[in-house]
């Protein structure tokens, strides 16, 4: 005989072997059929029995044995496995078509789909879906009570749906022939219909509207974490097979879990949880959506103050570009068409707005590439990186004195729509990152070319910015020019603003427009090509450029 089951084991060995069951835990967790026990809790019941038996000196020796025993997720209860009637949905005889079909599913990143894999070879048992909650979708099913049908399970019709069997009966039937389903649906078993909800249709022969459903369903992308691929991921590719035989959605990226500053899991237990809108109250949305845009798919993001305070330093440089831009934009003479037109009329002219452009192009092409491929990460390194350093810290003080200079006005005008192109640009590629600040900086200088910064083809593409690669490498050198200027006049311990009297310059550019914007950044009086300099000059790590400073 058979009476308790320690693991699923057990369970296969009292059905293969037939052998007769005498169930002696109940639902509640209380003895039953077991004499003096019946009515204890398993717990209280362990203890008496031990207790009996050393009344009965049948304990030669006792000691403490550690061994694993499964428990309850939450509360850490042992788990005890009784016998129960559930609803199943059939999975075991389908784990080749399961894993064909997660096959078909492009995984972002890849290496997460192993853990579909492993759980789909490893199954033993058919999906369960019914539960004993309060709370939940019921079962649309009663069982009959009629002479001759007894037990007869009674399905509802579809135009009843949905129904409470609780409270409302199956076609032909009174509420004495029959008795309700009382179990309630697994989370899983709803929840693994989203795709669907989403489409309004359950497949292509019940649905709401077939038109919609045909065009959302397959979905593009799944977004969801790791944790429950085995469920949520594995559910909705079981449901989307039976329904339609077809995938749920082409695309599902999987991300990690946001932890507390201590790597540890953030749970209410250990009062460690940080909600959503006190960080959005206290730091601003866009400065949780730039913390939380530094997690990679399918790896977990540490809770950092820092980060905080780097998105929170970015949106104030964005904000104040985007103010000194204001004040120079009022100055164009006619508002530009496009980048190519600009370009072929030469109101672009000068080579360092051609380098700036030429940045941005490449930058524009990598953060679509990365996007494409839901490396949303990626794509904001790349462009954090270009807005500080080539356009904060290079492009606006290389292109700066000629922003000002209103007695040259071919060359003022050059940068004027230089920068007002890039700003535009920039915010665009910034505002899936922080949607707030760039809306409002658009409309406040560019609303009369779009409706909304985040409109549908708003975002740039870098066919639109028809330069030649030719000029990186002119604009690379003045700013490897401009950047060996700082390192003198830090070694010299004077402010980088500081005038000086002469430059001399080793390099492999002569070009005009590219030393004039050099020696207005750089604050010199005069600037002097020579063939070499002395050895104690600085020199860059390509070996290309020189530069000797001459205070007075």
């Amino acid at each position: 005989m058979c009476c308790t089951f320690g693991d699923i084991q057990d369970i296969r060995w009292w059905k293969k072997h037939n052998l007769p069951l005498k169930e002696c835990i109940n639902k509640f967790g209380q003895m039953q059929n077991a004499g003096i026990l019946d009515g204890l809790k398993v717990k209280i019941a362990r203890e008496k029995i031990l207790g009996l038996l050393k009344e009965m000196r049948l304990v030669s020796s006792q000691k403490e044995v550690s061994r694993a025993v499964k428990c309850a997720e939450r509360s850490g209860a042992p788990l005890e496995i009784i016998p129960t009637y559930q609803w199943y949905i059939s999975i075991t005889n389908k784990k080749e078509v399961l894993l064909d079909q997660a096959n078909k599913c492009k995984w972002h990143p890849e290496y997460m789909k192993l853990r579909l894999e492993n759980w789909i070879k490893g199954l033993n048992q058919d999906w369960c879906i019914s539960r004993q909650r309060y709370f939940g979708v019921p079962f649309p099913i009663w069982y009959s009570k009629r002479a001759g049908e007894e037990g007869k399970i009674l399905l509802a019709d579809i135009g009843q749906l949905p129904i409470d069997p609780s409270k409302d009966l199956p076609c032909g039937y009174r509420a004495d022939e029959v008795i309700p389903e009382l179990d309630v649906m697994d989370t899983w078993a709803t929840s693994s219909l989203t795709p669907q909800l989403s489409s309004w249709g359950i497949n292509n022969g019940m649905a709401i509207d077939y038109d919609r459903h045909g065009k959302l369903f397959p979905a593009d992308l799944r977004p969801q974490a790791h944790e429950i691929i085995r469920t949520w991921a594995f559910t909705t590719i079981i449901k989307s097979l039976y329904h339609q035989n077809t995938i749920p959605w082409h695309n599902i990226m999987i991300s990690g879990w946001c932890l507390a500053a201590d790597k540890s899991k953030m749970s209410k237990s250990k009062g460690n949880v940080i909600t959503p809108q006190k960080l959005i109250e206290e730091k601003s949305a866009d400065t949780v959506r730039y913390w939380a845009a530094n997690s990679k798919l399918g790896a977990d993001i540490i809770y950092s103050e820092e980060a905080f305070k780097l998105g929170q330093r970015l949106i104030n440089k964005i904000w104040n570009v985007a103010k000194f831009c204001s004040i120079h934009l009022p100055k164009l003479i006619e508002l530009p068409i496009s980048i190519k037109n600009l370009i072929e009329t030469r109101t672009i002219n000068q080579s360092i707005d051609f380098w700036i452009l030429a940045k941005l192009k490449k930058v524009i092409k990598l953060a679509t590439e990365h996007f494409e491929n839901f490396e949303y990460w990626e794509a904001k390194n790349i462009i954090e990186e270009f807005f500080w350093k080539d356009y904060c810290d290079n492009y606006i003080e290389l292109a700066k004195h000629r922003l000002y200079d209103d007695d040259k006005i071919s060359e003022q005008q050059s940068g004027v729509v230089t920068i007002k192109h890039s700003l535009a640009a920039i915010l665009k590629l910034f505002a899936p990152f922080m949607p707030h600040l760039t809306e409002e900086i658009y409309q406040t200088l560019f609303s009369q070319e779009l409706i909304s910064i985040h409109q549908q083809g708003s975002w740039p593409k870098f066919d639109e910015f028809t330069i030649n690669d030719d000029h990186l490498l002119i604009g690379n050198t003045a700013v490897a020019l401009l950047d060996l200027v700082r390192k003198s006049k830090s070694l010299l311990n004077i402010s980088i603003a500081k005038e000086v009297e002469l430059i001399e310059i080793v390099t492999n550019s002569s070009d005009i427009d590219l030393l004039t914007d050099f020696q207005n950044a750089a604050n010199a009086k005069q600037i002097k090509l020579v063939n070499e300099l002395p050895e104690e000059a600085l020199r860059s790590e390509c070996g290309y450029h020189a530069v000797k400073l001459h205070l007075k």
